[in-house]
């Protein structure tokens, strides 16, 4: 399993706060939404959690991850 960034999901968890006390960045919401277009499809997206999905190799919650703006999958998929 990757060391997860933690400047990067710092930032994914603050957009994802931000996102649910209704200010969230329409930029970085249009990015995630594309990037879990990627990641529901893929053979490591793990059993959901009670907020999303959480990948097998990196150990990251999606919901916060892709919306890290300089978070990388590390299979590179996005």
């Amino acid at each position: 399993m990757e060391v997860p960034n933690l400047a990067q999901m710092a930032e994914g968890y603050y957009n994802l706060m931000k996102k649910g006390v209704g200010v969230a960045n329409e930029e970085v919401e249009q990015l995630a939404a594309l990037r879990m277009d990627q990641c529901n499809t893929c053979e490591n997206n793990g059993r959901p959690t009670l907020v999303g999905g959480k990948c097998t190799l990196c150990g990251c919650l999606m919901s916060a991850k892709t919306r890290s703006l300089n978070a990388k999958c590390p299979l590179k998929k996005w």
